[in-house]
C-alpha cells in the first residue's frame, strides 16, 4: 500500500450493466490501509458499508440460480477519508475516489 494511505476502498461491480447502468454488487470504504485481508462475513473496525445496486446495505455477489458473471474489484488508495456513511451513493463515490486516488487497482474474476 503506498505509503500516503489514509484509507482504502473497494468497490465490486458486474460487468453487465443493468438497464444501461453500472451494477455495483458491493461498495466498501472507511478500510485501514493495513488490511491484508477481508475475511468472509468480517469487516474491520470502522468499515463503511454503502448500497448495491438492489438497493441493498449489503454485499450481493454470486446470487443462486443465475448464470455465470464477470466481477470489476476496483481498490482505491485514498490519501484522505471520503467520509462516506453507512448505505452511501456507491457511483457519486466512485467518481470521488477516482479523482482523489493517486493509486487504485482493478481485478476481473468470474464466478465460474
Amino acid at each position: 500500500m503506498p505509503s500516503n494511505t489514509s484509507e482504502v476502498a473497494l468497490l465490486v461491480m458486474n460487468t453487465t450493466p443493468v438497464n444501461g447502468q453500472l451494477f455495483f454488487d458491493w461498495a466498501v470504504a472507511h478500510i485501514p490501509p493495513t488490511v491484508k485481508e477481508l475475511s468472509a462475513g468480517r469487516l474491520p473496525a470502522g468499515a463503511v458499508v454503502g448500497r448495491n445496486s438492489e438497493g441493498k446495505v449489503a454485499y450481493s455477489l454470486c446470487p443462486a440460480g443465475t448464470k455465470h458473471e464477470t466481477y470489476l474489484f476496483l481498490l482505491y488508495a485514498l490519501p484522505k477519508g471520503l467520509s462516506p456513511t453507512p448505505g452511501f451513493d456507491p457511483e457519486s463515490f466512485r467518481l470521488q475516489a477516482m479523482h482523489d486516488a493517486r493509486h487504485s487497482g482493478l481485478l476481473a474474476a468470474t464466478d465460474e
